[in-house]
């Protein structure tokens, strides 16, 4: 059977150091696609640990190839087959990786994530579903704001930060939460 990943949305959203926002985003375009849905499971995967320094290679912002990123957190989609009793592979969509959009997720892996690093860069994968990320997840930016309200680098658009209106008076961010609590499960990258 050959199921091919869907390719990026031409109208996909795209800014630098907005990756939560980048993945919310494609993540609600894929949901609006029903043939997409019978075909695969679709999960936001937060990358962090406790420390909030995690190392990813083959980051479009490394200075130099062969040089991690140090990122506080990263936000990728992955799109699982719903049928995994088959050989199709599941795919990584992150807009700042240099290996391209969408790839395999063993490549992706393996080229992105090391055990050799230190125990303070290494990640942790916290693993939501695509319905409770879009459900769930509101965003009032303020983890990028500085002093005198101006934002360490340009939103993805102009709109209104990502807050749903069932949860205004909840939350008006709950970026960490989702990262450290709301998930179906924690992995931690292999040490051998």
């Amino acid at each position: 059977m050959t199921l091919k990943p869907p390719d990026l949305p031409q109208d996909a959203a795209y800014t630098s150091h907005w990756c939560e926002e980048n993945v919310y985003l494609l993540i609600q375009s894929f949901s609006r696609n029903s043939s997409l849905s019978e075909d695969w499971d679709v999960f936001a995967v937060f990358i962090s640990n406790h420390s909030k320094t995690v190392a990813l290679w083959n980051q479009k912002l490394s200075e130099e190839l062969g040089c991690p990123v140090i990122w506080d957190y990263h936000v990728v989609a992955v799109l699982r087959p719903r049928n995994i009793s088959t050989s199709i592979q599941s795919w990584v969509y992150d807009f700042d990786t240099r290996l391209g959009i969408p790839v395999t997720f063993d490549t992706y892996y393996v080229q992105t994530f090391s055990a050799n690093v230190l125990d303070e860069l290494q990640s942790y994968f916290r693993v939501v579903s695509a319905n409770v990320f879009l459900d769930r997840f509101a965003s009032d930016r303020s983890h990028m704001v500085r002093e005198f309200n101006s934002y360490l680098l340009a939103p993805i658009h102009d709109s209104s930060p990502l807050l749903p209106e069932r949860l205004r008076f909840q939350y008006t961010s709950n970026l960490f939460l989702l990262i450290h609590r709301y998930a179906a499960r924690i992995v931690r990258a292999p040490t051998t």
